[in-house]
């Protein structure tokens, strides 16, 4: 006897593919964006995380699906989003704010964040909170500011991403030629001595930096404002 199609699988595809059209058109129609709090995303029980597109891998696996095979079908499938997703970023020329906290990235997510950082012009504000972008992204990340001459990022917030001392190297490398940045945010980034010494002596050279909040790094140094 035949497999009879699965009416599920159908309607959870419709419901992501619905929930990536919603977050594009908000995106470029609107000049300043929270993307880290979607309306469809208010349903979603606390136990969840936000982002629509993480929402559906959640509710495969509560079908009994193998997780294994869903996290890699999910990790293929939003990297397709967010390349979509940041080329419209790139493409809007009012976009301000960009808030991705609590999305679930990880360093590939960053890395393709990272290249669209070298030419976007238009961000003030980015918030990728409570992430996983890891070494490698947050590399990735301070490499596309740094890269970027005509960057008018403000504010900048990395905290609870666990960036380590490589992380940490390649902001301080950042900050210590960057003009625009004044507040940067890199709570619990689980920074230790060799990362905070970078960010530290790129701070005593850097000019416009206001504020830096960088407690719960390193166990003997710890700086807060």
């Amino acid at each position: 006897m035949s497999d009879a199609a699965d009416p599920g699988a159908s309607s959870s595809s419709s419901d992501e593919k619905r929930a990536i059209q919603s977050i594009m058109t908000y995106v470029s129609q609107t000049a300043v964006a929270d993307l880290g709090i979607h309306e469809d995303s208010k349903k979603i029980s606390s136990d969840e995380l936000i982002c629509p597109l993480m929402y559906n891998g959640k509710r495969i696996r509560r079908e009994g699906k193998s997780p294994s095979l869903v996290n890699a079908f999910t990790a293929k499938a939003l990297k397709k989003h967010y390349q979509r997703l940041l080329s419209i970023v790139h493409s809007n020329t009012s976009l301000t704010h960009l808030d991705l906290t609590r999305n679930g990235l990880d360093s590939q997510m960053a890395n393709l964040l990272g290249a669209m950082l070298e030419e976007c012009n238009t961000l003030v504000h980015l918030n990728l909170s409570h992430n996983r972008i890891g070494e490698e992204g947050c590399v990735s990340i301070a490499e596309g500011i740094g890269k970027n001459q005509n960057t008018r990022l403000r504010e900048l917030n990395l905290s609870y991403n666990m960036v380590y001392n490589e992380g940490g190297t390649a902001l301080g490398q950042m900050i210590r030629a960057n003009a625009s940045l004044r507040t940067l945010n890199l709570r619990h980034c689980g920074i230790f001595v060799e990362g905070s010494k970078a960010i530290m002596a790129a701070v005593a050279r850097n000019a416009t930096l206001q504020r830096l909040h960088f407690a719960n790094n390193s166990d003997t140094l710890t700086f807060s404002s």
